[in-house]
């Protein structure tokens, strides 16, 4: 019993250091590619790859591209570290948008992520806020949450989006044509009446996912994604549909990628880009580290705005104000339509038709308007619809006369209604608009448009020309 008492404490000490040696053993997290090797390699492996996060320095990492297609637009993202290493990251992020014009729209945001390597894969999630100029100019915020899975093979994300602030903007009325809007057109005799529209732009709340997968025998180089997305709006509706982009990683700072995009709003979409990468990772080839080269990969969303500025889908829509009647939005209008039933009569081409919209005018010639200034009206608008072409031969336009090509129901503009001859403008104030003036078919008209007084001394006031195409029919001279 008292040699018992006697060994105790030497036992207790035994276990005491025991422990002190556990305790003080180092702690070791999990290492991409370490732990699922023998183990007999794991602790020399393990001290390899410790050794190698070690060396890997986090970089700010900058990502730039190019896109065209429907569009042209430019697209910038910068990833900052701020905390961590290679093996799990906090970082800041930034990025813009911009469409060539302001007609595309265009995004400036900011926010911060982390992620983090967990067997073999990179999760991670992140927040970004947008601030977005629309095509019409108006402002929205949106919020962009998402989560992310990455790995060597396979890649899944999903983003969400959710206005901030205010959601619509809603226009001030005006006539539909000024909206660029003719299908509410009506017309009675010589006179055209639009309704009143009023625009309403938006931003709705949405959700886009998508799987990617690296092509086998490509080294990770070539990679397909497939997604879809779907945005809900108050006013104008929902914007559902899918995506797919290829990618191609050239080296390690140039890619190329086309991505195609179909929905209900847009239909078909196809866009090209050319990528440029800078910074990350700081090893002369990230494709050395495995899974941990890709820690600094860009976010990727925005898969229904592939063509556009904006970092969300903004739709605007023009509705027709109730209870608001019909306005004059043109008058003094001439009709004409080609000359398919002009009669003649001795041999003199006789014009058929009253001019107005229920018995329009067969054909535009000089006769056509010598007829009209004996009306004595101080300004006409001859609406010229497209659905054939007009033989005008000489024609001069007097004080006040503008001439438009329309569509087959002179609802709408249409600049592919031909006209073919000499047009003279001489004493001023003429619009002309949305049509192609040609030469004779015999090359007898050597000028397609001639803007002069009689004697040619005196400026012709108040021209304006829209849309106009002047061209001819291979006229050469003798």
């Amino acid at each position: 019993m008292k040699k018992t008492l006697r060994l105790l404490p030497i036992g207790i000490i035994v276990n005491l250091l025991l422990a002190q040696n556990a305790l003080a053993a180092p702690h070791r997290e999990y290492v991409a590619g370490i732990d699922n090797q023998p183990s007999g390699d794991i602790n020399k492996n393990y001290e390899r790859a410790v050794s190698s996060l070690q060396e890997v320095k986090l970089s700010p990492a900058l990502y730039l591209s190019g896109w065209g297609g429907r569009q042209l637009l430019g697209k910038g993202q910068a990833l900052l570290p701020f905390m961590g290493n290679a093996n799990g990251v906090f970082y800041g992020a930034v990025e813009g948008n911009l469409g060539r014009g302001t007609s595309n729209g265009w995004m400036v945001g900011a926010g911060a992520g982390y992620r983090r390597i967990i067997n073999d894969r990179i999760l991670g999630g992140y927040v970004l806020v947008d601030y977005n100029r629309s095509p019409l100019g108006n402002n929205f915020w949106v919020a962009n949450p998402g989560i992310e899975s990455l790995g060597m093979n396979w890649d899944f994300r999903i983003n969400g989006y959710i206005p901030l602030a205010k959601r619509k903007w809603i226009g001030a009325p005006t006539l539909a044509p000024y909206a660029g809007i003719y299908d509410y057109e009506r017309f009675s005799g010589n006179t055209e009446y639009s309704p009143t529209v009023q625009g309403v732009e938006e931003v709705g709340t949405g959700v886009d996912a998508e799987v990617g997968r690296a092509i086998p025998h490509t080294n990770n180089k070539l990679k397909l994604h497939l997604g879809g997305y779907y945005f809900n709006y108050k006013y104008t509706g929902h914007v559902s549909g899918v995506e797919a982009r290829l990618t191609y990683e050239i080296n390690k700072y140039t890619s190329l990628e086309v991505r195609q995009t179909y929905d209900n709003y847009k239909k078909s979409t196809t866009m090209l880009g050319i990528k440029i990468a800078l910074g990350g990772v700081n090893n002369t080839d990230k494709d050395q580290l495995g899974i941990t080269g890709r820690v600094l990969d860009p976010i990727e969303h925005g898969m229904a705005t592939s063509s556009s500025g904006n970092s969300a889908p903004i739709k605007s829509q023009y509705n027709v104000v109730k209870d608001v009647p019909y306005q004059v939005y043109k008058d003094n209008i001439s009709f004409v339509q080609p000359a398919s039933s002009t009669t003649t009569v001795n041999g003199v081409g006789t014009i058929t038709g009253d001019g107005t919209y229920e018995n329009p005018y067969h054909g535009l010639t000089q006769e056509t308007v010598n007829t009209i200034l004996t009306k004595g009206l101080s300004y006409v608008n001859l609406y010229a619809k497209n659905n054939g072409s007009y033989q005008v031969g000489d024609l001069t336009l007097p004080l006040g006369f503008s001439l438009y090509g329309r569509s087959s129901d002179y609802k709408a503009p249409d600049a592919a209604t031909k006209l073919y001859g000499t047009l003279t403008l001489n004493a001023g104030n003429n619009t002309l608009d949305n049509f192609t003036l040609l030469n004779t078919a015999d090359h007898a008209s050597a000028i397609g448009l001639k803007v002069s007084s009689t004697d040619g001394t005196v400026l012709v006031p108040n021209v304006t020309l829209n849309g106009v195409t002047i061209g001819s029919l291979g006229y050469y001279p003798t």
